[in-house]
């Protein structure tokens, strides 16, 4: 399978009746940081490695930074998984970190939600990630836009990305396929040729994290740029949620990631280790952590 199935695009464009129309986004990729010992075993159950998820172990290099990471590729979003790094403070190297990443559809929506947050007086990063190609030259890969809260923790971010022109022309895409909105399916199917997704992980419906009062005006301060609904301590947009609880000190700021599936399966819990399992029922699969 190509590398380029990895990778995804996205957008909807502004209505130009009546009022705007808010750009859609696209929950893409959740990481997290498990115990050694968790990240070892995560793909041993032939379940999960033959028909839940493409596994995968790999190293990324970019023009900032270099990770190892295992990944549970799905249909329409990713699942990274990180070990501990004992040395460092950047989110994702601390047992029970987590980000959420999301995406864009379309070239230059990123552009509209750096204004919206700018417009609310928040403090925001942008940023573009260099990725090194197999020819050992680094190209740009995705902008990023990230609310800086400066008494919030390390443990949880939230970040929304939009992949650059130069990384998609080096993926093959035309300029004309660069301008059409594209659900993750969508930019995939295209990646991939048509071919059909061979597993069974669809796409994820939403996380459940423990956040104390700072990470959780942090959260809040994301909804509002993002044009989220937020209501009974759960956070919701397009077609994914985000499900908090109050808990200072949480040891794991994750709970639960919810996972739709492409088809029914039997109920089943499988136990990866003594911190994550994996509960599947009909077409649904929980990864519960503690």
């Amino acid at each position: 399978m190509s590398q380029r199935f990895l990778y995804l695009l996205i957008l909807l464009p502004l209505s130009i009746f009546a009022k705007p129309k808010q750009a859609a986004i696209d929950c893409n990729t959740i990481f997290v940081c498990i115990d050694s010992l968790s990240y070892a075993t995560l793909f041993y159950n032939p379940f999960i490695r033959d028909t839940l998820f493409i596994c995968r172990e790999q190293q990324t290099t970019t023009s900032n930074d270099a990770y190892t990471g295992k990944y549970a590729i799905g249909k329409a979003a990713t699942l990274e998984f990180f070990k501990p790094v004992p040395t460092s403070d950047k989110n994702g190297d601390k047992p029970g970190d987590v980000g959420i990443e999301f995406k864009t559809r379309k070239l230059n929506d990123l552009a509209t939600y750096t204004q919206q947050a700018t417009n609310k007086k928040f403090t925001v990063l942008t940023d573009t990630t260099k990725t090194d190609t197999a020819e050992n030259k680094f190209i740009n890969w995705y902008r990023t836009l990230e609310i800086k809260d400066s008494v919030a923790s390390t443990a949880f971010s939230i970040s929304l990305l939009e992949y650059d022109k130069e990384y998609l022309t080096f993926l093959g895409f035309t300029d004309t396929e660069m301008q059409i909105e594209m659900t993750y399916e969508q930019y995939n199917t295209l990646l991939s040729g048509g071919k059909k997704y061979p597993k069974a992980f669809n796409a994820i419906e939403s996380v459940s994290v423990l956040l104390n009062k700072e990470e959780l005006h942090y959260l809040k301060q994301n909804a509002l740029v993002m044009g989220w609904k937020g209501k009974h301590r759960k956070i919701t947009g397009n077609n994914f949620s985000i499900h908090y609880k109050l808990k200072d000190d949480a040891k794991f700021h994750v709970s639960a990631i919810r996972l739709s599936l492409t088809q029914p399966f039997p109920s089943r819990t499988i136990t990866i280790s003594s911190h994550v399992k994996l509960k599947v029922d009909r077409n649904t699969a929980v990864l519960e952590f503690e």
